[in-house]
C-alpha cells in the first residue's frame, strides 16, 4: 500500500512539474506558491525541489538574472532547496558572479543534503535527528 501512495505521489508531482513547464513555455505559468497549493502538505517539499530549477532555468533561458537572496526571502523554510535548485542551474555567460566548479567536499555535501531531504520527505525524520542547518558550510572548499 506503502508503494502505491508513493508512487502516486511520484505520478502527481510528475503532472504537475509537466503542466508547469508547459505553462512557462506558453508564457502563462502560475507561481510556484500557486503550484504548491495543489498538492498535500506532506508533498510540498518534494514537489518544490523539482519546480524550483524549472523556474530558475526558464528564468535563466529569458536572461533574467537570478538574485539568489530574493529567492531565499521567497522560500525562508526551504532556504536548502533554494540552494540546491541554484546549484543545478546553469548560470548566463555574461552573469555578474563567476560561478566556481564544486569541490569534492562541495559535492559530496549536496549529495548528502538530497539523501536527507528525500529521507525528509518520505517521513523517516525521526530516524535522522532533528534538522541541521547548513547555512555555514562552504560549498567551494
Amino acid at each position: 500500500m506503502t508503494s502505491f501512495n508513493a508512487q502516486r505521489t511520484d505520478q502527481r508531482i510528475d503532472e504537475l512539474c509537466d503542466q508547469f513547464e508547459a505553462d512557462w513555455r506558453l508564457g502563462r505559468a502560475e507561481s510556484i506558491e500557486a503550484m504548491l497549493d495543489r498538492t498535500l502538505p506532506e508533498n510540498r517539499r518534494l514537489l518544490l525541489r523539482e519546480l524550483l530549477p524549472i523556474e530558475l532555468e526558464r528564468r535563466v533561458a529569458a536572461r533574467e538574472r537570478l538574485n539568489l537572496q530574493a529567492w531565499l526571502d521567497r522560500f525562508p523554510a526551504d532556504q536548502d532547496l533554494v540552494y540546491h535548485g541554484f546549484q543545478l542551474t546553469e548560470p548566463r555567460p555574461d552573469s555578474e558572479v563567476e560561478p566556481q566548479p564544486l569541490s569534492l567536499r562541495g559535492r559530496v555535501l549536496g549529495h548528502i543534503m538530497q539523501f536527507l531531504n528525500r529521507a525528509r520527505d518520505l517521513g523517516l525524520s525521526e530516524r535522522l535527528g532533528p534538522a541541521a542547518p547548513f547555512d555555514d558550510v562552504p560549498f567551494d572548499e
